[in-house]
């Protein structure tokens, strides 16, 4: 998951390393699946270009859950610290974004991860993300599912003749194509085309960019073409 630290938009990271505090309080997410689809940069990429903005948003959304849930036994700055650290160098918390982090503590606000006994500290915190990792990961993979068989279902559109002629046109122009590599082209002098030549020669492109499109889909869909 390493791999997958996502590339945030200018914009809404230069929000989270100037302001952690006005974006936390601008977050709309109530779902797992609303915090995947934020624009908001993952926590990593936000600790990666400043950590002490990082440090920031994490230690207000833990600072908030603790205050709600006012346990006799809480965590202190020390742990507090501690426990930001372990998240920013956990290689699937750090690839959270803060949404989810939001998402997280308020499912952990309304005991979706059991009862806190009296007690928070940054091993409970921990569980409380591992297990919202674990679920994200579920949704992510069905979502996934969802879009392969969406763009699957576009391909379907279109006639199994219609693809398969497409697929003729395609391979033999391609073969066309490499012949003319390999062989030498005389200089022959550039003669102005007639707009009958040139609607034509529109066309042949056009049709040739179609063709090349859903050959390429048909390719990507498992068990099609």
């Amino acid at each position: 998951m390493e791999k997958e630290i996502q590339i945030a938009t200018k914009p809404a990271l230069i929000g989270w390393l100037n302001s952690p505090s006005k974006c936390i309080q601008e977050i709309t997410a109530v779902t797992v699946k609303q915090a995947i689809e934020s624009k908001s940069p993952v926590i990593g990429l936000i600790a990666k270009t400043n950590k002490l903005s990082a440090n920031a948003v994490l230690v207000l959304l833990i600072a908030d859950v603790i205050q709600f849930l006012n346990v006799g036994n809480s965590m202190g700055e020390t742990q507090l610290v501690q426990t930001v650290d372990l998240i920013l160098n956990d290689i699937n918390f750090k690839n959270l974004k803060p949404d989810d982090f939001k998402v997280c503590f308020d499912n952990a606000k309304k005991g979706y991860y059991g009862k806190s006994y009296n007690r928070i500290d940054g091993m409970i915190v921990c569980e409380w993300l591992s297990i919202y990792c674990s679920e994200r990961a579920n949704i992510c993979e069905s979502m996934a599912i969802q879009k392969a068989a969406e763009d699957k279902k576009k391909v379907d559109l279109i006639a199994p003749e219609v693809v398969e002629l497409y697929h003729k046109i395609y391979d033999e122009n391609k073969g066309f194509k490499e012949i003319e590599k390999t062989q030498a082209v005389p200089t022959k002098k550039l003669i102005e085309k007639s707009p009958r030549d040139k609607f034509i020669q529109k066309c042949l492109t056009d049709f040739d960019t179609l063709a090349t499109e859903i050959y390429e889909k048909g390719k990507q869909v498992p068990g099609k073409y």
